[in-house]
């Protein structure tokens, strides 16, 4: 079956697409077509290599919504972290480590192993994402599996009301007799370290005991001072969210005004700086406009209009930098070497004025002054 050459320009008909998506189209975003295995259709639990990202500042907890980019699919979901035990046991975190990977199970469309994910938090694959944000981590789809089962610690504590040779009744382990029920077999052990078998779960008033007692045999009789400890496994349920990102389905959003993240270390010197510059910039600009007004004034009769940037060209005059500084100088023509020392002298005393306006007027701007008055007569000596 012979298919589309490379670089040639196909119609497609879409059907079953939202309004939303033809309202808010954006033709200079690409859209990528692709398609689905048929087994990536069905959904399950996804067992995933999973390692935080280096550069990520926050450590990642368990339950948290994630986006994930898996293939084809962005979606949202709630993983659950675990480590793999020597005897193959999936035992549950609430962090993930530092710098090392972990295992997660996360409930998502099967995908074939070998297959990248990208994950970030769920708040920057909003409708408004930030300013910055930051990749937080990466994965690898290890296995597809329906059933993955995580188990958790569970230490229980009980104390025994009624003792009878090596057998016991113990209570404030359980709170109904119906969980209690559920551990029947289960082995526990004492603080002084006798060992026994959980037998039976006792109906409520029977021998005194409340609701949630068990009837415990020992290998040994114990004491009613005794503490009964049972450690167990739990299972950890694998919450099944999942959401799909529908970002083309909204309006296009400029990311919201957000403080830059700056580096530890440095982010009080640059806010102190900032402060400092912002505080400055109230007498920065008074500056100029004195300047302006003071070159202005000097100006009136010599034919000088300042201006901080070019406004259109003006009958008869030249926009340029000069003694009073930036702006409209009147168009004089070509100078005679005589003529042309004569302006120079009344420009610096036109900016000796200006600066005695201003009040910068020092010795320091004496000296060009006396500089320019002796430069003529070498002139005239020469000519």
């Amino acid at each position: 079956m012979a298919g589309h050459p490379v670089g040639s320009y196909v119609r497609l008909r879409l059907t079953g697409v939202p309004c939303e998506l033809v309202q808010h189209w954006n033709p200079t975003r690409p859209l990528l077509v692709g398609g689905l295995g048929q087994g990536e259709q069905r959904m399950g639990v996804l067992r995933l290599r999973f390692k935080r990202h280096r550069w990520f500042p926050k450590t990642l907890k368990t339950r948290d919504p994630l986006v994930l980019s898996v293939g084809w699919r962005r979606f949202q979901t709630l993983p659950v972290y675990a480590l793999e035990d020597h005897n193959r046991r999936l035992r549950s975190l609430k962090y993930t480590p530092q710098h090392c990977h972990c295992l997660a199970a996360a409930y998502a469309p099967l995908a074939p192993p070998n297959t990248g994910v990208v994950a970030i938090q769920a708040s920057a694959a909003g409708p408004v994402p930030p300013a910055t944000w930051r990749i937080a981590a990466t994965a690898v789809v290890l296995e597809q599996e329906a059933e993955l089962r995580v188990v958790k610690k569970l230490k229980l504590v009980g104390a025994p009301i009624n003792v009878a040779k090596h057998s016991a009744f113990v209570g404030g382990m359980f709170t109904s007799q119906l969980e209690a029920a559920r551990f029947e077999g289960a082995a526990v052990t004492t603080v002084s370290g006798i060992r026994g078998t959980i037998k039976k779960a006792i109906r409520a008033g029977v021998n005194g005991v409340p609701d949630g007692g068990v009837r415990i045999t020992f290998e040994d009789k114990p004491l009613l001072s005794d503490i009964v400890f049972l450690r167990a496994w739990v299972a950890v349920d694998i919450p099944k969210l999942y959401n799909v990102m529908t970002n083309l389905l909204a309006p296009t959003v400029k990311p919201a005004n957000a403080v830059a993240v700056f580096r530890k270390g440095h982010d009080k010197q640059q806010q102190e700086e900032g402060q400092q510059q912002q505080a400055a910039m109230p007498a920065l600009q008074a500056v100029p406009q004195q300047q302006q007004q003071a070159a202005a004034a000097a100006g009136q009769g010599s034919g000088f209009a300042p201006s901080a940037n070019f406004a259109g060209a003006r009958p008869g005059y030249v926009f340029k930098m000069g003694g009073l500084g930036l702006g409209y100088y009147k168009d004089q023509g070509p100078l005679h070497p005589a003529a042309a020392s004569a302006a120079a002298i009344g420009m610096a005393a036109a900016a000796a004025a200006t600066a005695a306006a201003i009040g910068l007027g020092s010795n320091n701007q004496v000296k060009p002054q006396q500089q320019l008055v002796s430069k003529p007569a070498a002139v005239g000596t020469v000519g």
